[in-house]
């Protein structure tokens, strides 16, 4: 095995991995697929120093600045569905409003679109933390599709609190719109996320908190709203 040293992270070529399905790949000593391509008849596989963890995110964490912020060493990996679940806005969150939810329905026509993250090893439990793992979200491992063909695992949080009758703040909504934009995603998806209600957070410094991430990148506008971002980059 040879490793080579290419910036944020190890490129390590390798002979006798086991490939699982078509995309996902079982290094020694991990329990989470990892990330791979071919080139020729060599196997590429990019993981950090000391393992890392493909995260499917589908909610607000789909936007970069959001996730990075959170957890520092966050790459993205690819655009993906998840088959047999839709996007729902009702997680009872600790804030009183709604967050994200890839409900499980097992019918084949309703798909949740997000991205998935490479993440750290070390720094899974940051992004546990942030996510309030074990009090409302928890998480399993899910078969992805890539580019409409191609199977990969990832993780993913799910919820396991729902009230239906709580709604998003603007500014969770925001940060699920600018995910989507920036990735890409379908427009009819976006659409979707768009239509959903979402209510004003009483805590004013929390939604600068929150929205101040994106101060000076214009990506608010992505959303159609640019709400609580001026243009010094403070919210109203």
């Amino acid at each position: 095995m040879a490793t080579v040293s290419l910036g944020w992270v190890n490129t390590v070529i390798a002979a006798g991995l086991v490939a699982q399905g078509h995309g996902s790949l079982i290094l020694p000593g991990r329990k989470q697929p990892a990330r791979f391509a071919t080139q020729g008849s060599r196997l590429f596989t990019h993981i950090w120093p000391g393992g890392s963890v493909l995260c499917f995110c589908y909610g607000s964490n789909m936007s970069k600045r959001r996730l990075q912020a959170r957890v520092p060493s966050a790459r993205f990996f690819s655009v993906a569905e998840l088959p047999g679940h839709r996007l729902r806005f009702h997680k009872a969150a600790m804030d009183g409003s709604a967050k994200c939810d890839a409900e499980e329905t097992g019918d084949p026509n309703d798909r949740v679109i997000g991205v998935i993250y490479d993440i750290a090893d070390n720094e899974k439990p940051d992004l546990d933390r942030h996510e309030a793992l074990g009090r409302g979200y928890e998480e399993k491992q899910v078969e992805l599709l890539v580019a409409g063909e191609r199977r990969l695992h990832a993780w993913m949080y799910f919820a396991t609190r729902i009230n239906e009758s709580l709604k998003p703040f603007h500014w969770y909504k925001d940060h699920v719109l600018v995910g989507a934009r920036e990735n890409g995603l379908p427009a009819d998806y976006i659409a979707l996320i768009e239509a959903v209600e979402a209510i004003e957070d009483p805590r004013r410094s929390r939604r600068e908190r929150e929205l101040g991430i994106y101060r000076d990148t214009g990506a608010l506008s992505l959303t159609g709203t640019d709400r609580g971002v001026n243009q010094g980059g403070t919210c109203q």
